[in-house]
């Protein structure tokens, strides 16, 4: 893997690629976070001749709010990285020719224009947020929880409410091929394998026991039955040694009381506490690299360190990715990654 890779992207806008387009490409930054919404600022130079040698002027009038825009990088072979559309633009000047800021964000935007208030009753999460999805034209690859209760959204946009239930049960919500994932993060087929000694421009990994919980309790009431609810997270299964193996080995406590969501059952308490408690779990190692560009590193997916201490060494989850290029830089992938454990023979 080069350390740097100068590859223009091609970006494609309301179904059209120009070679003006990518001639005046300045920059371009895509954003993927593991939980949330993508999105991406394009800087165009918006000055020049157009194609017919007409006399110079504004280049991309054309270029219009709620156009849908695609962008692929990559060296060789390009994937795409960002398929969304655009919510604002900017022109800039001085310092220079006029420039055009092209921003954009994938189709959970539509999700966040909703804001309710509104009581789901008698129905799962998975039904809700099917519901919710409905009328924005997204479809859903959601597994969720299908326990029925009530559900109760108050004053909170469509996307902040869906991401809130993705928390409850440590389910994270992102755009995946056009459709809404939200389901329990999957190992990764072919993981791809990064030298930290050969592959990266720079990296930094942290293993951290701050705000690592040794187990965390969630604690209930029923009002119809007047019967308390009571649940606690179970061990995390890992193949090194985690935050909670280690505290236990110092005697450090670390017992943590969560209050929101309040459950109303047994079973909703220990999923409350067990989500909560994997989310911080997984999180215990973190480490932030910046290295060639490479459009295969997608938020979620996993990517295994190779040639570091053997305390780091090993499977990662991406947490976010970064897509970025520049003129003088050319193309770069910045990734925050995680993990819950660091390698036994530390």
């Amino acid at each position: 893997m080069d350390a740097l890779v100068n590859s223009s992207p091609q970006i494609t806008i309301a179904g059209e690629s120009r070679d003006a387009l990518q001639s005046s490409v300045v920059s371009i930054r895509v954003t993927q976070p593991i939980n949330g919404m993508s999105h991406m600022e394009l800087n165009l130079v918006n000055w020049g001749q157009g194609s017919d040698n007409s006399e110079p002027g504004f280049m991309f009038n054309d270029i219009n709010l709620g156009d849908e825009i695609d962008v692929e990088m990559g060296l060789g072979q390009q994937q795409k990285v960002f398929s969304g559309e655009i919510t604002a633009l900017e022109e800039h000047y001085g310092n220079g020719a006029p420039q055009l800021v092209v921003l954009a964000e994938d189709k959970l935007h539509r999700l966040a224009r909703i804001r309710q208030s509104r009581s789901h009753e008698e129905m799962s999460a998975d039904d809700v947020i099917q519901s919710l999805i409905e009328d924005t034209g997204l479809q859903g690859d959601i597994s969720v929880s299908t326990i029925v209760d009530t559900f109760n959204q108050i004053n909170e946009s469509n996307l902040a409410y869906i991401l809130r239930l993705g928390r409850r049960y440590g389910i994270n919500a992102r755009i995946v091929e056009n459709q809404l994932r939200m389901r329990a993060e999957e190992e990764s087929r072919d993981a791809i394998e990064v030298d930290l000694q050969r592959d990266v421009v720079s990296a930094r990994i942290t293993a951290d026991l701050n705000h690592q919980p040794l187990s965390c309790k969630q604690r209930g009431w029923n009002p119809d039955t007047d019967d308390e609810a009571r649940g606690q997270s179970q061990t995390l299964s890992t193949t090194g040694r985690s935050a909670e193996q280690i505290l236990n080995d110092l005697g450090w406590p670390g017992e943590d009381l969560t209050p929101c969501p309040f459950p109303s059952s047994n079973g909703q308490a220990e999923a409350y506490a067990q989500a909560h408690f994997e989310r911080r779990a997984r999180h215990f190692v973190e480490a932030r690299l910046r290295l060639g560009g490479n459009p295969a590193l997608k938020a979620g997916e996993q990517l295994v360190l190779r040639n570091g201490s053997p305390r780091f060494n090993g499977t990662y989850r991406i947490q976010e990715a970064r897509h970025i290029f520049d003129r003088r830089q050319g193309y770069e992938t910045h990734l925050l990654l995680s993990s819950a454990a660091i390698e036994e023979s530390a």
